[in-house]
């Protein structure tokens, strides 16, 4: 509605009904509406930033534990096991540490949300499948990819200058 025909339709209004109080209700709904949109950039402006630090301290944890990588990955080669033995078992490793992160996040993310909708903006609040499936595939796939990333040099480590070195 134009703001010339909201003025005649109040002025209408109150030249009938002059006890009668308008309220323009228009800009308390836009205001709240920019702040429900602030808010939500804020939200996931949030959760961008725990994903991408939850990475970096994944990497480092990776990159830290890579030196005791390629010393195992040495006294496997030793013993007789092969390059895609070690694979596997570096890949289960990382798979079940990026599925217990992954379920992790997807139980404190759900009762923390639980928490705020019921208990805070009094909603009705509904687990989805889908999104914790992808989370928990998400999850596991960057576990995967960023570990093998990181200890990739194990696999190529020469044994004999491994175990020379003190």
């Amino acid at each position: 509605m134009a703001a010339e025909s909201e003025s005649v339709l109040i002025k209408a209004i109150y030249d009938q009904m002059p006890t009668v109080t308008v309220i323009r209700v228009k800009d308390a709904l836009e205001a709240v509406s920019k702040f429900l949109v602030n808010l939500t950039l804020a939200i996931h402006a949030a959760g961008i930033v725990a994903i991408v630090s939850d990475a970096l301290a994944l990497g480092g944890a990776i990159s830290a534990g890579r030196h005791a990588r390629i010393y195992d990955a040495v006294i496997l080669k030793t013993f007789g096991a092969t390059r895609r033995l070690i694979i596997f078992s570096y890949l289960s490793e990382f798979a079940i540490l990026g599925a217990i992160t992954a379920l992790f996040a997807i139980v404190a993310g759900s009762i923390a949300a639980y928490f705020v909708l019921v208990e805070v903006m009094e909603m009705e609040f509904t687990f989805f499948t889908r999104v914790a499936g992808v989370i928990l595939a998400v999850g596991i796939a960057a576990t995967v990819s960023i570990g093998l990333a990181g200890t990739w040099s194990a696999l190529g480590a020469k044994v004999a200058l491994i175990l020379r070195s003190p």
